[in-house]
């Protein structure tokens, strides 16, 4: 039971969530302020990576909705939304989704933006009624854990409107929280491992040895016999 008990807790360990890749590299973002829509980055996904949460820093300074989307590789299909509450007054920080559970698939490329929220127009044209978005200038983020941001962004112009790829030169500030599948990388340098069979065979021959050790131990005469002419007995 005791070791039951381990395995569950190394299990666990090993597909525990943590951050796969933090964009920001450790610097505090700028900020930009959109009149509309919002951008979003791309990543490449090198190995299979199930998410439970992912966060982009974007400001609050009215209440309002925060609409977390994950698009394809193509910009043109919605495969997950998330839609939020975030209260006023919140400042420029990573915002990140509740807890859920989505699949990225290695080889692919997949789109993160989060609309919202927005602040509150003071008429046609006027930017403080557009979404206080996280920035940092450049591209060039390194991979982590096999997820590679790639350029130019993508563009949002609503909850379901790509605007398209392109016309952007900055880095996203996006963090991607999950876990994934260890992958043997290069040669392998320990020997095969026997095949089920031999384990089989291995273990058939312990019982037998086990089995006739003990026989002799309860009969003496079992050893003896097989010492002696066949039908004598010392």
């Amino acid at each position: 039971m005791r070791y039951l008990f381990l395995l569950a807790v190394a299990l666990t360990s090993a597909s525990a969530s943590s951050i796969l890749l933090d964009t920001t590299g450790g610097t505090t973002p700028g900020s930009v302020q959109l009149t509309f829509g919002t951008y979003g980055q791309g990543v490449y996904v090198g190995t299979d990576t199930t998410l439970s949460q992912f966060g982009i820093w974007v400001a609050s300074p009215a209440a309002g909705t925060a609409d977390f989307q994950i698009w394809d590789g193509n910009n043109t299909n919605l495969l997950f939304s998330e839609i939020q509450s975030v209260a006023a007054g919140t400042p420029l920080s990573v915002l990140l989704s509740t807890p859920f559970s989505f699949d990225l698939a290695a080889g692919q490329t997949y789109y993160f933006d989060v609309l919202g929220p927005y602040g509150i127009s003071k008429g046609p044209g006027d930017p403080s009624g557009g979404q206080t978005l996280g920035f940092i200038a450049g591209t060039g983020a390194p991979s982590q854990n096999n997820l590679t941001p790639i350029w130019p962004n993508s563009i949002y112009l609503g909850p379901s409107d790509p605007g398209g790829i392109g016309g952007s030169s900055f880095t996203l500030p996006l963090e991607l929280i999950g876990s994934q599948t260890p992958i043997a990388t290069g040669p392998r340098s320990d020997p095969a491992a026997p095949e089920p069979a031999t384990f089989v065979l291995m273990a058939l021959g312990c019982a037998l040895l086990i089995l006739l050790k003990r026989r002799a131990s309860a009969d003496p005469s079992f050893s003896d016999t097989r010492s002696t002419p066949l039908g004598r007995r010392k």
